[in-house]
C-alpha cells in the first residue's frame, strides 16, 4: 500500500503545482512597492489570442528593448495638502498613486502638465482607480472620478465578469474645464501557466476592453475640443505574491476593429538593455570589480550632458543615488565605498543615465 501511496501523492502535488488559482487583495502592490519591468520588442509577432482553461502560454523567446522601474507611493510623498484633502480620505480616498503617462489624453509638453499622478484605492474586495492629479503653473489639481473604475474585484477567478462606467469633471479656474467619460469590461478569460523570460508562473489572464472620451476646454483660447481614445484592450496576467502582471501586452483599434499591439511589458530581473554602448559620449569603467571594500568610478565625458548613476540589486530595486549632475568634458572619478550602503555580498548594478538613454554595467561585492 505505501508503495502505491507514494506516487499517487507525488501525482498529486504534480497536479496541484498546476492548478487553477485565485488572486486576492494580498496578491497586489502596495504603496512603496518596485518593480523591474522589460518592454519587449513590438517587431516579433506576439500571440495574444490564445486562452482558455489549462493553457501553456509560452512568452519566453520575448526580447527586452528597454526596462524601466514601476513604481507606486503613498499619498504623503506627494507632500501635496491639496492631495491630502482631495484623496485623504471619504470616497475618493487613495491608499497607492502610481505615475501617469497623460492627462485627460494630453501628454506632458503639449500642455502646462506636469507630474502626473493616478489615485487607486486597494481594499481585500476591490482595487479602483479614484482619480488623477497633475500640477498645472506650478498648482497642484484633484481630479476625483464621481465614479470609480474598478480594475479587479477579490477575489479574482477563471470566468469572472464585470463591467463599470467611470469618470468625471474638473474644473481649473481661469485656466480650463477637463471632463473624462471611461467604461471598462473585465473577463477572467484564462488559468494555466506562463513563461516569459523571469521565469515560470501558474496565473490568471484578465482581458479588459477600455474605452475613453475625453474632453477639455482652455479658457485663454475661448474653445474646447473632445475627442474618442482609440480602444485599448488590456490582457493581463497574474500570478500569486507578484504585486503586477507578469505580462501585460496592451492593443489600440487604429480602425476597423483589427486589435494593434501596443505595448508588452513583462515582470523582469535588471538586463543590460536601453542603449547601444557603442559610439556613447561616455565611457565607465568601475574597478576593482569585484569589490571588497572600495572602488572607483571612472567616467570619462566626451561633451558636456546631465548624468545620474545609480546602484542597483540585481532586481532592479534602487539602492541609492551616486552621481546627479551636469558634468563638463573630461575625466572624473567617483569614491565607492560597500560600507556606505551596508551591502551584501552578492551582484548588483551600476545605472547610468544621460541624455543620449540608459545603459547598466554588473558589479559582483565580496566580503
Amino acid at each position: 500500500m505505501k508503495k502505491l501511496l507514494l506516487p499517487l501523492l507525488s501525482m498529486f502535488l504534480w497536479i496541484q503545482s498546476f492548478a487553477q488559482i485565485s488572486i486576492t487583495s494580498s496578491d497586489l502592490l502596495t504603496a512603496g512597492d518596485t518593480f523591474r519591468v522589460s518592454n519587449a520588442s513590438l517587431i516579433q509577432p506576439i500571440d495574444f489570442v490564445t486562452t482558455g482553461a489549462n493553457t501553456n502560454w509560452d512568452f519566453s523567446t520575448l526580447s527586452a528593448v528597454t526596462q524601466e522601474l514601476d513604481s507606486s507611493f503613498t499619498l504623503l510623498s506627494t507632500g501635496s495638502l491639496t492631495y491630502g484633502f482631495a484623496f485623504g480620505f471619504g470616497t475618493n480616498a487613495a491608499n497607492i498613486l502610481k505615475r501617469f503617462d497623460a492627462f485627460a489624453g494630453i501628454p506632458p509638453g503639449t500642455f502646462p502638465i506636469e507630474d502626473i499622478f493616478a489615485f487607486y484605492n486597494k481594499s481585500s474586495s476591490t482595487f479602483k482607480q479614484v482619480g488623477l492629479g497633475a500640477t498645472m503653473a506650478g498648482v497642484d489639481i484633484p481630479f476625483t472620478f464621481s465614479d470609480h473604475d474598478f480594475i479587479y474585484h477579490f477575489p479574482i477567478d477563471f470566468g469572472d465578469m464585470d463591467s463599470c462606467n467611470s469618470g468625471g469633471t474638473v474644473s481649473v479656474p481661469a485656466t480650463a474645464f477637463v471632463g473624462i467619460t471611461r467604461s471598462r469590461h473585465n473577463q477572467v478569460d484564462g488559468w494555466g501557466t506562463i513563461t516569459t523570460p523571469y521565469g515560470t508562473f501558474n496565473a490568471l489572464r484578465v482581458k479588459s476592453i477600455v474605452n475613453e472620451f475625453d474632453s477639455i476646454y482652455i479658457d485663454s483660447l475661448g474653445t474646447g475640443f473632445g475627442f474618442q481614445q482609440p480602444q485599448m484592450v488590456e490582457y493581463k496576467w497574474l500570478a500569486a505574491g507578484m504585486g503586477i502582471p507578469v505580462l501585460q501586452i496592451n492593443t489600440m483599434d487604429l480602425g476597423g476593429g483589427n486589435e494593434t499591439v501596443s505595448s508588452v511589458k513583462y515582470l523582469d530581473s535588471i538586463r543590460p538593455v536601453g542603449i547601444n554602448e557603442v559610439n556613447l559620449n561616455y565611457q565607465l569603467q568601475v574597478a576593482p570589480n569585484p569589490i571588497v571594500k572600495d572602488a572607483v568610478i571612472l567616467l570619462q565625458v566626451q561633451k558636456p550632458m546631465d548624468v545620474k548613476i545609480n546602484l542597483l540589486t540585481m532586481y532592479g530595486s534602487e539602492v541609492g543615488e551616486l552621481v546627479n549632475q551636469k558634468l563638463n568634458t573630461g575625466n572624473y572619478s567617483f569614491q565607492f565605498c560597500k560600507n556606505d550602503f551596508a551591502l551584501a555580498a552578492g551582484v548588483y548594478f551600476i545605472e547610468i543615465t544621460t541624455t543620449q538613454g540608459r545603459a547598466v554595467k554588473k558589479i559582483v561585492i565580496n566580503n
